[in-house]
């Protein structure tokens, strides 16, 4: 198989703290991609190490070089540096982001073109923070995608893309001081882990296949991102920093399972894979660091933020893995070595850390999995109805408004299909949402934002009167919310057999099954769910479908926040600018300009 590799290090962007272990981090990876035998013609380093910044143009010109060449079958693209998190949207910040917005990479729709390059498996890692912009500057980056445009239908088949962040949604990722080193140099605590998995450092990854009787062991893509939280989490808890690096790493892989591979590693005769514990030291750690945009804690003793409590695992993989075997910890004096049994370990041992996305879901969840209110919906053909806040107003160009109470907007829907309605808030802010024919719709609104909308039939109150359904969908908003993998395990005819049962009578579905078939690489099946040619499409859907036909949509701006960052520029340009929120919400001050775009484009 032809590979290829581009590794992108960028220690300082704009006035951001310069990262300690960007280098370090890019040398593990190099060493990688020579060990994997790529030729150093297909390994291209981009870095500021010695003073010269690295520019989007470099690294798109490096990407288009590889897929020019329509040889190379894998290509993987390695990011370390300050990263932040829009909307639910990954950039990766470059040297002069984020003074130039356009000096970053916008991941997500990278990914999109990925996918109709031509490579039939691209590989992106991202060993940077997914926090909120810490400033408004940072807010309003928008990033460049880095592979070319090809056309639809340029090539024959969609390629499968994969990515591996090294922390979930709204975290930081760390770099830690190495305390054997006097120059306390750091070690990118992702990027090491990570390494060591490829280079086979733990024996149950490496699967044995032997292929016309020579024998070697593979790492593929599901079995290393399924298993990289708990390495990581093993990780800090040797180091013992529990209370200041909360990281949990994530990602969703696209590729097939039973084929694709990152890693092929040759057997030696008697050779044996270290175990994790004999690849950490159990010295102290030396102070942490935030790679990708967080602040340094004060120390390794220090209390946990507020607002990034200590990550959760599922304990019975972490005790597994803490526990395979007898566990060694050696101490302060080199030729000291204590053995301890598993009663022991269990004491001695570190508690195990909790996940702040899956608890924040969690919660979520309690808050959205309620039975739907009907009261004073009835006679209507249409409602609308907000929680959390009240209504000040609603507008709507097709269709007819009846009337607007409190928290309940009426009105007769235009057609068939969606009608768009602009609605505004007690805060003043404003939200474009569709109404559709016997179904009421629900806001739900929490400190401000607009966190999920759902319908269920106006007269019956089903499906929402169904608790099973009812909480299914709760956390999958949830999870879509928090940025956690939702319906991984289940299999992707399941999935649309659920939809067909209920999609009918909630359209939000279509929208949260749209991005998640998306994340799994299948669009074809998002093409599915646009439905007749003759009835608007909803944003999201169209925008996520493989082609993105000639046809009417509601509303004019994308629903999930998230689906922002996959706009082509010229349709970002004029659309308003909207909030931080999971579903898209405005800022009062851009009324004026929603109604010129819904009067002017109505059903777009």
């Amino acid at each position: 198989m032809e590979r290829a590799v581009v590794l992108i290090g960028v220690a300082r962007s704009g006035g951001l703290p310069a990262l300690q272990a960007v280098a370090r981090g890019l040398d593990a990876m190099r060493k990688w991609a020579g060990d994997q035998h790529i030729p150093p013609e297909r390994c291209e380093v981009l870095t500021d190490e010695h003073g010269s910044p690295v520019h989007e143009s470099d690294v798109f010109d490096a990407v288009k070089r590889f897929v020019e060449l329509h040889t190379v079958e894998q290509l993987v693209i390695y990011f370390s540096g300050h990263g932040v998190n829009n909307n639910g949207s990954e950039y990766w910040l470059l040297s002069e982001a984020p003074d130039n917005p356009n000096e970053a990479v916008n991941v997500a729709r990278s990914m999109r073109l990925a996918e109709r390059c031509g490579i039939p498996h691209v590989v992106l890692v991202s060993d940077a923070c997914r926090t909120a912009p810490a400033s408004i500057q940072a807010d309003d980056v928008t990033g460049s995608a880095i592979f070319p445009n090809v056309g639809v239908g340029a090539v024959a088949v969609s390629g499968d893309v994969d990515i591996f962040y090294a922390c979930r949604l709204g975290e930081p990722a760390y770099e830690i001081a190495d305390p054997w080193e006097a120059s306390h140099s750091y070690r990118a605590l992702y990027t090491e882990v990570l390494a060591e998995a490829l280079d086979g450092a733990y024996a149950d990854l490496r699967e044995r296949v032997t292929v016309d009787g020579e024998a070697y062991d593979l790492i593929r893509p599901y079995p290393l991102r399924k298993a990289l939280p708990d390495l990581v989490t093993r990780r800090i808890i040797d180091l013992k920093a529990t209370m200041t690096a909360v990281q949990v790493p994530d990602g969703k892989v696209c590729s097939d399972p039973g084929a694709a591979w990152l890693s092929r590693l040759s057997l030696s005769p008697g050779a044996r894979a270290p175990s994790p514990s004999e690849r950490v030291s159990g010295a102290p750690p030396g102070p942490l660091s935030g790679g990708g945009g967080s602040p340094p804690p004060q120390s390794p003793s220090a209390p946990p933020s507020p607002r990034h409590p200590a990550p959760a695992v599922d304990r019975d993989s972490w005790w597994r893995s803490i526990l395979r075997g007898r566990r060694r910890s050696r101490r302060a004096e080199p030729d000291v070595v204590l053995e301890f049994d598993t009663d022991d370990a269990l004491e001695m041992a570190s508690p195990a850390p909790r996940d702040p996305a899956r608890d924040d879901a969690e919660r979520a969840v309690r808050l959205l999995d309620s039975p739907p209110d009907l009261a004073g919906t009835e006679e209507a053909p249409a409602a609308l109805r907000v929680r959390g806040t009240t209504l000040t107003d609603a507008e709507a160009v097709c269709g007819a408004l009846l009337s607007v109470d409190k928290d309940v907007v009426r009105l007769v829907p235009a057609g068939d299909g969606p009608t768009p309605v602009l609605v505004r808030i007690g805060s003043g802010h404003c939200a474009l949402v569709p109404a559709f024919g016997g179904c009421l719709g629900t806001l739900t609104v929490e400190n401000d934002r607009l966190v999920d909308v759902s319908y269920v039939n106006r007269e019956s109150g089903w499906p929402g009167t169904d608790p099973e359904y009812r909480h299914r969908r709760a956390w999958m908003a949830a999870a879509s919310r928090y940025g956690i993998s939702w319906g991984e395990e289940t299999p992707v005819e399941e999935l649309l057999d659920w939809h067909a049962q209920y999609g009918g009578a909630d359209p939000s579905l279509d929208v949260y099954l749209a991005h998640a078939l998306a994340d799994r690489g299948r669009r074809d099946l998002v093409t599915m769910l646009l439905g007749e040619d003759d009835v608007p499409a909803l944003y999201d859907v169209w925008l996520l479908a493989r082609e993105q036909t000639d046809r009417p949509v509601v509303p004019p701006v994308p629903l999930l926040a998230r689906s922002w960052a996959l706009l082509r520029p010229a349709a970002a340009q004029r659309l308003p600018s909207s909030l931080p929120s999971h579903w898209t919400l405005f800022p009062a001050p851009k009324l004026p300009q929603l109604r010129e775009l819904l009067g002017k484009e109505g059903v777009m």
